[in-house]
């Protein structure tokens, strides 16, 4: 056991001096300055659950045949989603009837209306934005 008493002391050589660490203290009880910890929940969100969460925006596409049908066309609108609209199986004074029904929804809701082609159209709500210039001939029936 010699060697072993011998490594002993040469890690940790007993000198007689030990040094003698105090720490100071201020006297008094001031909790006024303590802070209590609250835990907050974290605004941190994982990738797959902001997915499921995320509310799908949807884009109907119309192709009416009669009058009555716009107000399918005015109950998706006013559900803050998008339509587009092909008259092309109307008569135009009934297109006309059912543009002006849906330009008045439209302009209630702060929404917007644009022609993209002939007998097509967007109507779109506010929480859409529709960029372009999609009409290429200026003269149109409607």
């Amino acid at each position: 056991m010699g060697f072993w008493n011998q490594f002993k002391t040469f890690l940790d050589p007993d000198d007689g001096y030990h040094e003698v660490e105090e720490e100071m203290y201020e006297e008094g009880n001031d909790s006024s300055n303590v802070q209590e910890y609250r835990r907050t929940p974290s605004n941190v969100v994982s990738f797959q659950q902001a997915q499921q969460n995320k509310k799908v925006s949807k884009i109907f596409v119309m192709e009416p045949s009669v009058y009555t049908e716009a107000e399918r066309i005015a109950d998706a609108l006013l559900k803050g989603e998008a339509v587009i609209i092909n008259f092309r199986k109307m008569e135009v004074a009934d297109a006309k009837r059912v543009i002006d029904f849906v330009v008045g929804v439209t302009y209630a809701i702060n929404g917007d209306v644009q022609q993209i082609r002939e007998d097509i159209y967007i109507c779109s709500p506010p929480n859409y934005q529709v960029q372009g210039s999609f009409v290429e001939n200026e003269d149109s029936s409607y």
